[in-house]
């Protein structure tokens, strides 16, 4: 009896079966040959697909999240620019906007601080800044990699229906010798 294989490092998955209609995908038996390779490849597509959309979300949940402390941070350097004799008893208006901003993200400010705290917030936030900038680049490049995957995907399909042709046309061959 002949053994088919599809090997995994063809799809991340394995179709295995003995007969024509005994082909077995990720524990659904009894498919035929085209059937267990279309499944298969579909299930390697959806699987990178909902792993590509979920980073999408988490960078585009992060970008508003920069572009958040990036308003704030602006909003504190202006506030304190506003002040021409820096003390650090000297009083710094935080606006309603750039405080709201700030608590969503975990900042406490109040509408008028001392420059000795408001130096310490900067800091902060020019650190949280950073941090989630760092954060971005590398979810950016896992992303990329999720895309390489795809790609990769689309060309294993490409490769295994070339493949399936290929094994008709022999057995078409064999039948007619």
């Amino acid at each position: 009896m002949a053994h088919a294989y599809i090997q995994t490092e063809d799809l991340g998955l394995t179709v295995l079966g003995t007969t024509q209609y005994a082909y077995t995908v990720n524990g659904v038996h009894g498919q035929d040959f085209d059937t267990a390779v279309f499944r298969a490849a579909l299930c390697r597509s959806v699987g990178v697909e909902e792993a590509l959309s979920a980073y999408v979300k988490l960078v585009n949940a992060r970008q508003r999240k920069l572009d958040d402390l990036g308003k704030a941070l602006a909003g504190i350097n202006e506030a304190v620019a506003a002040e021409e004799d820096l003390k650090p008893s000297t009083k710094i208006k935080i606006d309603l906007e750039t405080r709201t901003a700030l608590s969503r993200y975990g900042f406490a400010a109040t509408e008028e601080m001392t420059y000795e705290k408001v130096a310490p917030l900067q800091q902060d936030v020019q650190y949280a800044l950073d941090r989630e900038d760092n954060e971005v680049q590398q979810d950016m490049a896992a992303m990329q990699s999720f895309l390489s995957k795809r790609d990769d995907a689309m060309k294993m399909a490409a490769k295994l229906m070339k493949k399936i042709a290929q094994t008709r046309a022999r057995g078409i061959d064999n039948i007619g010798s």
